[in-house]
């Protein structure tokens, strides 16, 4: 097993004290540890801020870690000096970035800091790709005396941070119905879900060369752990090796442009939701350190696990250049249907190398302004409408919520707020994939929208960095639809609520109907699920009083 050896420093101030303390010691650990041939990284330290440590003060490190160890790489601020306003040069053998970002913002981080022009050198992230779960309180307590350390707080000594602390006093005062061994199962689905995503696209980044994932084993404070707190492995090792081995197939689609306002602008494509009937285009991937050719096979596959398409074709060595090749590209004829479901995409390269993407297929959408009066004075739907008659029989279409909008609702009017951010309606700024738990609900919307019990992929276009508060209001029914559970603070928001408000109804949700944020795509006519799922929620509406 190959080790990164971080040295201590991260969060700390400079001054006269640890200029001189420092030193002393680096240079005792490092007689303690130089003779493991395992170590073959070395960090100065974490994160660190033009205020945490100068060039001399990491000039001196340097030269100590460079004069006590021989054949490793070393670097001075692991997470890289310019992206925590550090130094503007650096001391190291390779480029290393921390990201924690959305899934929607990871390849726009990845090109954001890549410069061919630089002097080339490998890029390792030191820590990244992590992914908060549910821990079971019960299970901890087992033995009938809660764990101390279950009320350490960490550096920042508070429970506005992580409150895992507080946890069973927060969880008991939300009376969800889903059970803590739910919970956990949930969680770790979607966690799955996001690592296998996040190290695809990684894998599929040839200037990458390698990672460190955040983290190796839950923590007082974390629970982003691949191993639980009882040392076992949260993930079956084989499902989760075919996206972390030495060879790795890989999926991705098509490049698409858009001509707006007299220029051509980037139009992403969405590679997870296609509507029945249309063309599915992909590119199979292989990301390997060695590889001696061998017989491709895949199969797309319908929800009752028969095979729609398939095929095969011979792959050669010499025809792979470089660590990331495409091996095969796929223009799939998808076959119209009546109901939306979930499909898969399975592909195998000579019974080692496997990997399966979940697809989703909608039936062909109506219009979601069928029945609907869009309210839309900001321009959120691709255009700006003027205020209208609010006709008792439509469904109201709405961006923002004003006092003519929720007159409307408490008359016994039925319409549905889209607010993507902050505004009048009580919002929080989150991150939708990070540091929480996605909880779909028991309510009739999702009867005729496939999932498997836990937000997945065909959310990639929806998700938001808002969600709503509606704690607040106090004089509205809340009916829950899909909600955040916050995995370190354990409290809830909505990012789809039904709310009943005087004589009428009212759905609020804050996911990105329209998409745009990082590489969503930019138009809701090029977002399957949320052209279903809006139409869904018309539908709905339509049939409640």
């Amino acid at each position: 097993m190959l080790l990164w050896l971080e040295l201590p420093m991260w969060w700390q101030r400079i001054n006269d004290y640890l200029r001189g303390q420092a030193p002393l010691e680096y240079r005792d650990i490092l007689r303690r540890v130089h003779h493991h041939p395992s170590i073959v990284i070395y960090s100065l330290g974490c994160e660190l801020g033009i205020d945490m440590a100068d060039a001399a003060l990491l000039g001196e490190l340097n030269a100590i870690v460079r004069g006590g160890t021989t054949g490793v790489l070393a670097c001075d601020n692991s997470g890289s000096g310019e992206a925590y306003a550090g130094l503007d040069f650096d001391f190291a053998d390779f480029s290393d970035y921390h990201f924690y970002s959305d899934l929607h913002y990871f390849a726009p981080l990845l090109k954001h800091f890549y410069r061919e022009w630089q002097q080339p050198r490998p890029w390792i992230f030191g820590e990244y790709c992590d992914s908060d779960d549910y821990r079971d309180p019960a299970e901890l307590n087992a033995g009938g005396e809660r764990p101390a350390w279950r009320d350490l707080l960490g550096v920042e000594g508070n429970t506005g941070r992580w409150a895992y602390s507080e946890q069973e006093a927060r969880m008991a005062a939300h009376a969800l119905p889903f059970s803590d061994a739910q919970l956990v199962t949930i969680s770790r689905r979607e966690s799955f879900l996001k690592r296998k995503f996040i190290l695809e696209r990684t894998r599929a980044t040839g200037y990458v060369g390698g990672y460190v994932l955040t983290g190796l084993r839950d923590t007082p404070i974390s629970t982003s752990g691949v191993f639980d707190d009882l040392g076992r492995s949260k993930f079956d090792p084989d499902a989760f090796r075919r996206f972390n081995d030495e060879s790795v197939l890989l999926l991705e689609g098509r490049r698409a442009r858009q001509w707006v306002n007299g220029g051509d602008r980037p139009a992403p494509v969405d590679l997870f939701n296609y509507v029945g009937g249309t063309t599915a285009s992909f590119r199979l991937l292989l990301a390997h350190t060695s590889f001696a050719g061998g017989e491709l096979r895949w199969r797309l596959v319908r929800p009752d696990g028969s095979s729609a398409l398939m095929g095969s074709s011979s792959i050669t060595a010499g025809s792979l250049h470089g660590r990331v090749s495409e091996i095969a590209a796929l223009d799939l004829a998808l076959p119209h249907i009546e109901a939306a479901q979930m499909w898969q995409l399975e592909a195998d390269l000579d019974g080692g190398v496997a990997n399966t993407w979940r697809l989703w297929l909608y039936p062909t959408p109506q219009q979601w302004g069928e029945g609907v009066t869009a309210y839309d004075p900001v321009g959120a739907f691709g255009g700006t409408f003027p205020p209208a008659a609010f006709l008792p029989d439509e469904v109201i279409l709405a961006s923002v919520w004003t006092p003519q909008v929720e007159a409307f609702v408490r008359g016994g009017g039925r319409a549905i707020l889209l607010q993507t951010g902050d505004g009048a309606f009580p919002a929080q700024p989150v991150p939708f994939w990070r540091e929480s738990i996605k909880l779909i609900e028991d309510h009739p919307l999702w009867q005729g929208f496939p999932h498997a019990g836990h937000v997945d992929l065909q959310f990639y276009h929806l998700a938001a960095d808002h969600a709503l508060d509606t704690t607040s209001l106090a004089d509205a029914r809340r009916v829950p639809i899909l909600t955040r559970l916050d995995a370190r603070l354990f409290t809830l928001l909505d990012y789809l609520v039904e709310l009943e408000m005087g004589s009428g109804r009212l759905i609020a949700s804050s996911l990105r109907f329209w998409g745009g944020a990082g590489d969503q795509v930019t138009d809701i006519q090029h977002s399957p699920a949320a052209l279903f799922l809006l139409r869904q929620i018309v539908e709905y509406l339509s049939t409640r009083q």
